[in-house]
């Protein structure tokens, strides 16, 4: 059991289930093929310390901003999580696999006045499925081989992380790779 766990136990809830908001990283460092529009964003997601280049990604309960962290120019992910609880689970779960080589690294976290909690997470170019687009786009289709089991090695050993600190992802898919 986690140390996080061993001194709350009440925490063990908060992390079993994670919806879809622990990232398997790949080393895959493909850029998206998809340009995204620059986004005119108040100071406060950043707050002063970041400086948004672009949306990357939007969903029913987050929005993933490409920033440029001001202190020392590092290229991160803001994760906009508009409710709370799921946001401080997805907290608790990465920093319990905050060592695991193929989970996202999370950087820090801050909450905003309107209650949206803000994640800034290492900055990941791609995802399986733009992996997969690509390869569609260029005929064929990601063939079998080294790379694909190479691949599927990294999803295995993030879940299996993940499985062995009792988190469960729930929403594996490749948009999530």
């Amino acid at each position: 059991m986690h140390e996080a766990l061993k001194k709350n136990p009440s925490f063990e809830y908060l992390i079993h289930f994670v919806n879809d908001d622990v990232c398997l990283r790949s080393s895959y460092s493909l850029e998206c093929s998809e340009s995204r529009k620059r986004t005119n964003l108040t100071e406060s997601l950043g707050k002063g310390r970041y400086e948004i280049l672009e949306l990357v990604g939007s969903g029913a309960s987050s929005d993933v901003y490409r920033a440029r962290r001001l202190s020392d120019d590092l290229i991160v992910s803001l994760k906009e999580v508009h409710d709370y609880q799921s946001a401080f689970r997805e907290i608790v779960a990465l920093q319990v696999l905050r060592n695991c080589p193929n989970i996202v690294g999370l950087h820090d976290y801050f909450l905003r006045e309107d209650e949206d909690a803000v994640l800034v997470l290492e900055f990941l170019r791609t995802d399986l499925a733009a992996v997969i687009r690509d390869a569609e786009k260029k005929g064929g289709g990601v063939r079998f081989g080294e790379v694909k089991v190479d691949a599927m090695l990294q999803v295995l050993c993030g879940l299996d992380a993940c499985h062995r600190n009792m988190i469960v992802h729930r929403d594996l898919k490749p948009g999530n790779l």
